[in-house]
């Protein structure tokens, strides 16, 4: 099983959503699974971690070399349209230029929402959004929120699509 994740971290958004992931890429490699991650940036002891735990790493804005000029940073400060459409372009030559069919996109990034996963849709078999703000719509087939809310089993009510399965 092929399984891509998107993930990004940086001074300012930290290294949280990084470290989720590379505890579910452990698992999924452990259960056979080839995992790859694409990122807009990566701090370098990051970088460091997952180049010693075997995962390939593709910068967005490059399909076979590590880029030096990534986009603006996507996060709560710079959320443009024209930024998520860049990075979902970018995203898309990476997974195409791949041509192994990805059984699994993985997201975790605030600057991304349904519109982005959406633009993924032709070219992988499931989207999972890890996610635990609750505060824009995604496009997936699952949605991950590790959090315990008072209203948590209605939180994505009207956030996600009515297959989608919420893991809460």
């Amino acid at each position: 099983m092929n399984v891509i994740i998107r993930t990004d971290s940086s001074v300012n958004m930290g290294i949280g959503h990084v470290m989720r992931c590379l505890t579910l890429a452990d698992e999924l490699k452990k259960n056979g699974c080839n995992v790859t991650f694409i990122s807009n940036s990566m701090l370098d002891a990051v970088k460091n971690l997952m180049h010693g735990k075997g995962y390939a790493l593709c910068f967005l804005g490059s399909v076979n070399k590590i880029h030096e000029n990534p986009l603006p940073q996507i996060t709560d400060e710079i959320n443009t349209k024209e930024n998520t459409d860049e990075d979902a372009r970018q995203t898309n030559d990476i997974i195409s230029f791949m041509r192994n069919k990805v059984d699994m996109l993985i997201v975790d990034h605030y600057g991304l929402d349904h519109k982005w996963e959406s633009q993924m849709r032709s070219l992988v078999s499931s989207i999972i959004v890890i996610d635990d703000t609750a505060d824009r719509k995604h496009d997936c087939d699952a949605l991950l929120d590790q959090n315990l809310y008072v209203n948590g089993a209605e939180r994505y009510d009207n956030l996600v699509p009515s297959h989608c399965r919420k893991i809460l």
